[in-house]
């Protein structure tokens, strides 16, 4: 799925916020654990549905939910999801007459285990006036740190947008060839090659660097603007565990989030220097 992006940091978000079995704010029934995102200009496909793990459970994992109805609401019309292939937990909407806009407001609604879970969303803006600063990055074939010389119009790729005050964004950098080779002084990572995603972050830039890269070739960059509720699962995916603090959710009747997302995009390539 493309986006596990939100993907890589968002699956082990909700997972840590509805797992934590020796939790004394843990509720003793089982609940539904929403996790979904939608993007401006493309499918819904990103909507997961499991359910909250029992008390002294060992499972490593959320179990899925497969069997629910679910489906999203945008201008009191009703859009039913159909629970996507295999047992992944995953529901998508096979019509094309729902468009995801800036403005749009949505409400997902999931019906499981005698009751409702609803949450809801606004689909922010896109990042405005992104620029980047050069379309190639340059990698050193042989690198010493004691002769190598930085050059910023080389090694590195500046990524500048105009951000607001009260707005957070993520950049997503995923290597789109078929078949990459990796930087020859790395070892290819586990997972999906050359894909990262950073931080989220209030600033007006962002530095990709040389180090940054682990395969040659083309790569596409994602600058995100993102909502207040996924920032929030962030920060409490990062809290400190003897705070005991509630996790925060947007998700009225379960926990989890339901967020949306717009983007710019633009390509660079990474060359052997």
């Amino acid at each position: 799925m493309k986006y596990l992006c939100i993907l890589i940091l968002a699956g082990s978000l909700v997972l840590a916020l509805s797992c934590e079995s020796e939790s004394p704010i843990e509720p003793d029934y089982e609940q539904v654990v929403i996790q979904a995102y939608i993007y401006a200009g493309e499918s819904i496909k990103d909507i997961k549905i499991s359910k909250t793990l029992p008390m002294g459970s060992e499972a490593d994992k959320q179990p899925v939910i497969n069997d629910a109805s679910v489906s999203l609401i945008k201008n009191n019309r009703s859009y039913e999801l159909t629970p996507s292939s295999g047992d992944s937990g995953y529901y998508h909407y096979e019509g094309t007459d729902l468009a995801v806009e800036e403005g749009d407001n949505f409400t997902i609604r999931v019906d499981y285990f005698d009751r409702q879970a609803t949450g809801s969303t606004m689909v922010p803006p896109p990042p405005a006036s992104v620029s980047y600063s050069n379309d190639i990055i340059y990698i050193p074939v042989r690198f010493n740190p004691f002769q190598f010389i930085f050059d910023t119009t080389k090694h590195q790729i500046k990524v500048s947008w105009e951000a607001e005050s009260d707005a957070m964004y993520f950049i997503r950098i995923e290597n789109v060839e078929e078949d990459p080779d990796s930087v020859a002084t790395r070892i290819p990572p586990k997972g999906l090659p050359g894909r990262m995603v950073s931080l989220p972050m209030n600033q007006n830039f962002y530095i990709i660097l040389f180090e940054d890269i682990t395969h040659y070739g083309r790569h596409k960059v994602t600058v995100y603007r993102i909502n207040q509720e996924y920032v929030d699962l962030y920060i409490s995916r990062h809290q400190n565990s003897r705070e005991l603090n509630e996790p925060l959710t947007n998700i009225y009747n379960g926990l989890g989030v339901f967020s949306a997302f717009n983007s710019e995009v633009f390509y660079f390539t990474a060359v052997a220097d």
